[in-house]
């Protein structure tokens, strides 16, 4: 959680305590000492793509969400479609920061 909160630090310049006493919940999870991990990928339901939409949907347009889980393009489970929805939650920040960068329709 650490990490995070710097990141957070640097990108808003908000103090690293005041975002500490934000947090209300944290969890992390050692999954290279979990005897249990073995492997696993994520599959969809048939009709799941608007539970990845969802997933993926910005928290008032300040909370961006990228992953294989959030790609409803066809590409869930896959490398593929973490790529994919980075790009998109990339595109969807850069969109309602006004960054005024040129995006290509292809990057969605």
């Amino acid at each position: 959680m650490e990490r995070g909160l710097q990141v957070l630090h640097h990108v808003f310049g908000v103090p690293v305590e005041t975002l500490r006493d934000l947090v209300q919940v944290s969890f992390v999870h050692d999954w290279q000492s979990d005897p249990y991990r073995r492997g696993a990928y994520s599959y969809a339901l048939a009709d799941s793509k608007e539970a990845a939409r969802r997933l993926a949907a910005p928290v008032r347009n300040t909370l961006f969400f990228a992953g294989e889980a959030t790609d409803f393009s066809g590409h869930n489970g896959t490398v593929h479609g973490a790529i994919a929805s980075g790009q998109r939650a990339a595109t969807e920040l850069l969109l309602t920061a006004g960054s005024g960068l040129r995006i290509e329709r292809e990057a969605l």
